[in-house]
């Protein structure tokens, strides 16, 4: 048996191994880009007597922390599920899907909110923000890119509201001295 390759075939072989070499990938799942920034989220000691010491513990710890704060979150139970998560990223500031899920809590947390605490809402921005601008995932990127853009607008309405209030305060001041 023979095999015979054409001239053309050959270099659509070459043509389509030299494009989808240079197909950038996505990332994976532990990613060295997206790390706390030294920031603490969590205060809590890692349970080294469950998970054990060193790394391996930490990141067991993490994951499963990461696991049981997404199910809270999926309940809209997000008070309990910001802590555990909160420590999951503590533990594994590298993982992205720590922060993805940290800053879906604190969405949930605000938007169930009738005035949602300030602090809260850069807190959420600043956790889309690392997840728009390094290395997670694509569709997580635009998740991001369009939830921070819109806690955004929620932190300058608050803003607005907090400069309205001071305006009207001071204007009562004038209005009857002491």
């Amino acid at each position: 048996m023979e095999l015979k390759i054409s001239g053309f075939s050959c270099t659509l072989v070459l043509v389509c191994a030299l494009f989808f070499s240079s197909v950038p990938a996505l990332a994976d799942a532990i990613s060295p880009a997206i790390t706390g920034g030294g920031r603490t989220y969590s205060l809590e000691e890692p349970k080294t007597a469950f998970y054990g010491t060193g790394i391996s513990g930490r990141l067991a710890e993490a994951s499963a922390l990461r696991f049981e704060g997404e199910q809270e979150t999926v309940a809209g139970t997000f008070d309990t599920a910001m802590p555990k998560l909160a420590k999951a990223v503590q533990l594994d500031p590298s993982d992205p899907t720590g922060h993805i899920l940290y800053a879906r809590a604190l969405t949930g947390k605000i938007n169930s909110c009738a005035k949602p605490d300030p602090a809260m809402v850069n807190l959420a921005i600043h956790e889309w923000k690392l997840i728009w601008r390094h290395d997670a995932d694509l569709t997580e990127q635009v998740e991001g890119r369009q939830q921070a853009r819109a806690l955004m607008k929620i932190a300058r309405k608050i803003g607005k509201e907090e400069d309205e209030h001071a305006q009207a305060v001071a204007a009562n001041d004038q209005a009857n001295p002491q």
